[in-house]
């Protein structure tokens, strides 16, 4: 019963602070001998109840016992209520929706939008789907992914052909994916709503993994003028990381 209950502490503990937790901390704050605390993180970790950041080494609630919330919560997880304000300071235009997106249940979705009362043809609407393959708000979802599961998230999605720029293999997607990893931002015009362009970044938390992306959707012609482009890339990278931050990742803090 002790092991148990030591575990729950550790788990509660984490879920109060979004920053981590460092080893140290743990052992003092619970009175935890050190080798107990080690072998009990162990097993914590390799169930996913618990993360450890690869670069500070801190410990952050896992994937595990963020899915027991979830159950408990009745199936709704979403960072959506924490980040939110964020979204409206990226629409400098009557054109310009700012979307968070989001998985659950491995499907990308819009969780919340801002803005873009005077841009038609954008279908991405406050909990409504968003396709893996042909917009770059879910594609940016992916980069943390390894290929394996990139390409079963795919295979068990429709692969739709939108438009004539819609992805029409795994193989390509895979390579966008790669390309928004390597940038840190993803794009994508023409291949899901006809004539919009968008914009995503992504969006970490505290121990590191791509929770949501954040995005602004706009038409082509506003892209078309000088400095658009850059201003928007800027703005949407830099409110990426705020909402990291927010979020406790620390890499974020100090980009």
């Amino acid at each position: 019963m002790q092991l148990v209950r030591r575990a729950l502490l550790v788990v509660d503990r984490l879920a109060q602070n979004r920053d981590g937790v460092t080893f140290q901390e743990l052992c003092d704050e619970l009175d935890i001998p050190g080798a107990s605390m080690y072998r009990l993180l162990s097993v914590l970790e390799a169930e996913q109840f618990i993360l450890r950041h690869q670069d500070n080494r801190r410990y952050f609630l896992g994937p595990a016992a963020s899915d027991v919330g979830l159950a408990a919560r009745g199936g709704v997880s979403s960072v959506a209520h924490q980040l939110g304000d964020w979204l409206a300071g990226l629409t400098a235009s009557p054109e310009d929706a700012a979307l968070l997106t989001e998985f659950i249940d491995d499907t990308a979705v819009c969780t919340l939008r801002h803005g873009g009362g005077a841009l038609e043809g954008l279908s991405a609407e406050t909990g409504r789907p968003l396709p893996l393959h042909a917009t770059a708000e879910a594609r940016t979802l992916l980069i943390d992914m390894p290929r394996y599961k990139v390409t079963r998230l795919l295979a068990e999605s429709e692969f739709t052909l939108y438009r004539t720029r819609t992805p029409r293999s795994v193989d390509e997607v895979v390579k966008r994916v790669a390309l928004i990893r390597r940038y840190g931002y993803g794009v994508s015009y023409d291949e899901f709503d006809a004539g919009i362009w968008s914009l995503a970044a992504p969006v970490r938390n505290g121990a590191g993994r791509v929770v949501a992306t954040v995005s602004v959707a706009t038409t082509e012609a506003r892209m078309g003028r000088p400095g658009v482009i850059d201003g928007l890339r800027k703005r949407v990278c830099e409110v990426a990381l705020r909402m990291s931050a927010d979020l406790g990742h620390t890499n974020a803090r100090a980009a």
